[in-house]
């Protein structure tokens, strides 16, 4: 706890219409080829598993490599303005490596900046990347982490008179907007993904049907789903922008899964950037890639058990606002970077667009692996469909010329390997969250398994003390720390040995610590004041979790904690479900 510096089944759906307003991009004409999609190659596998995700690179390894001189493998066309085009044997100066999967390099020959796909260009140098990256981060026993990572993902929390308010406003405006309708499902307390990290008991309600274990190799039986998918969301085009009566805080995608109109997961967030050429194009990713970007936070996974037609993703384009406060600030208000960040609760979710996906085709197939543009409805989703009035009747030569100014959202779906899907296969039905946090997932439901069928001459549903158990599913609640979390793990992983990496011991124990690392800012969230978390993290990579723990001096300081803070009690959470469903 933290403490101020002042305290010491239909086979027809009535949505059909709505889930068939996505189209095939033109861009999927071309895209069979081996190099767009994720390969089931083993070697390729085993590298994403074991953390080859390189988006947050050391400083330190940054600045060595940097100006080293890159030689182009084969040929390459960039496809867009920030990408560089070269021949074999071109020549290039190392710049950084702000995304997994591109450098950015600077050409030698006419000293022009762009964008190169890491597997087209290797160092002249005998340079191992992985192993330098994995040297440095061990001899400083560090993770670094940009706290504007979380402290661009926060969800800030509304209250009912902010949005009737802001209803009112919407609605004398005539606005196609309206408030967000998955927002609102979460602050009745559906949709928390809090519900994915605890096992689900049968109908006799003495063991999980949703947790086996093998008792012959104590591992985990994985839970073969109907549907499991990969998806990066790309762009989002055209997207009506918000009267400048109103403060922005932050952009979103939220999606969840849905059957019919009935919540059937959790509801997920990805956090959007308006283009700096029109507030009305979003991008969801620093840099788009060709190759399956496994740890982009634009790149999710999504899994269901039932194989219907009627089964969707609802995507909704959503911004964060309040009304202004005075005309003295607005200035700094109206830009996003400026804004003081903290939480209020002064704030509510507005809806710019929403859409259906669904994931079968109609006669029961599955979704190809390529690239959809999914249409974008106004108003508020199920409901009477309204007319946007920002929707033009596209006529011959619009499509032609392709200047069709209809809102849309394209995604695309990717091809899962082999190792990812075993690993995906571990975790329970009916969820959609980022991919890179499936080895979090995996590993935390291979332990809980462990722990609730080992334990002789007790029953399963007692109390236990056990730091991760009580801990996971809080750090659930908040996407940002989860994400973060998939990052710490990312880091520990790649400084084990190999021998560490085949024992199920040792993971473990090093999975704790990392958990234990990310415990500490889920205090730092619940506060007032969220800017608070820039110096929590920096403590937390500096001198570590226990030293953030006793921190008295600064900014803020912690309340001894409550044992019960880490005691995992299952039947204490069913009856609080059970409290809030009825």
């Amino acid at each position: 706890m933290l403490k101020g510096p002042s305290d010491n089944d239909d086979s027809h759906s009535e949505y059909s219409e709505y889930s068939e307003s996505y189209t095939s991009s033109s861009q999927s004409c071309t895209e069979e080829s081996s190099s767009s999609e994720y390969s089931s190659d083993e070697e390729e596998e085993e590298e994403f598993v074991e953390g080859s995700n390189m988006n947050i690179m050391d400083e330190k390894l940054m600045s060595s490599l940097k100006n080293k001189k890159l030689v182009a493998l084969y040929d390459y066309v960039g496809s867009t303005d920030d990408e560089i085009s070269c021949s074999q044997g071109d020549e290039f100066l190392f710049i950084q490596c702000d995304t997994p999967d591109w450098w950015y390099v600077k050409s030698i020959d006419n000293k022009v900046y762009g964008y190169l796909p890491r597997t087209y260009v290797q160092f002249v140098e005998d340079i191992d990347l992985e192993k330098e990256l994995t040297k440095v981060l061990v001899e400083s026993n560090k993770f670094f982490i940009e706290p504007d990572l979380i402290k661009k993902n926060i969800q800030l929390k509304s209250n009912k008179k902010t949005e009737k308010i802001i209803q009112n406003i919407l609605d004398e405006s005539k606005s196609d907007m309206s408030l967000s309708y998955l927002s609102r499902l979460r602050n009745e307390g559906k949709g928390s993904m809090k519900e994915m990290f605890m096992p689900v008991l049968d109908k006799a309600g003495i063991n999980f049907k949703d947790l086996y274990l093998d008792p012959n190799t104590k591992t985990l039986y994985p839970i073969i789903s109907q549907c499991t998918s990969a998806f990066s969301i790309i762009s989002a085009k055209n997207i009506e922008q918000v009267s400048p009566i109103f403060d922005i805080h932050n952009y979103y995608v939220k999606m969840a899964l849905f059957r019919n109109s009935v919540l059937c997961g959790n509801i997920h967030n990805i956090p959007a950037t308006p283009s700096t050429d029109s507030n009305s194009t979003w991008k969801f990713s620093s840099k788009s890639s060709i190759l399956f970007p496994g740890d982009d936070e634009n790149t999710c996974f999504v899994r269901s058990n039932n194989s219907d037609y009627n089964i969707y993703i609802l995507f909704e384009l959503c911004v964060t606002v309040s009304l202004k406060e005075d005309k003295e600030n607005d200035e700094n208000n109206n830009n996003i970077e400026k804004t003081s960040f903290k939480k209020t609760n002064n704030v509510t979710d507005i809806c710019c667009g929403w859409g259906l996906f669904p994931l079968f085709t109609p006669d029961g197939g599955p979704i190809e692996n390529r690239t959809y543009e999914i249409k974008l409805n106004s108003g508020i989703p199920f409901e009477e469909k309204k007319k946007n009035s920002n929707i033009e009747k596209k006529g011959i030569f619009q499509s032609i010329l392709g200047t069709d100014k209809n809102p849309k959202l394209n995604i695309r779906v990717w091809k899962l390997g082999k190792s990812m899907l075993n690993q995906i296969n571990m975790l329970p039905i009916n969820i959609i969250s980022f991919i890179s946090i499936v080895p979090v997932l995996s590993i935390y439901r291979s332990y809980i398994a462990q722990i609730l069928h080992n334990i002789p001459n007790k029953s399963i549903l007692e109390p236990k003390f056990n730091p991760v158990l009580a801990i996971m599913p809080r750090i659930g609640e908040y996407p940002e720390l989860l994400r973060y979390l998939a990052l710490v793990w990312d880091y520990k992983y790649k400084s084990l040995k190999r021998s560490e990496k085949k024992q199920f011991s040792s993971l473990i124990q090093h999975f704790k610590d990392c958990v234990l690392t990310v415990w500490p800012l889920i205090s730092l969230l619940d506060s007032d004041n969220i800017n608070i978390l820039s110096s929590g993290i920096s403590l937390i990579q500096q001198k570590g979790p226990i030293a953030c723990l006793l921190n008295e001096t600064g900014e803020f300081g912690f309340k001894p904690f409550d044992m019960e803070e880490l005691t995992f009690d299952y039947l204490n959470y069913v009856e609080s479900k059970n409290e809030k469903s009825t």
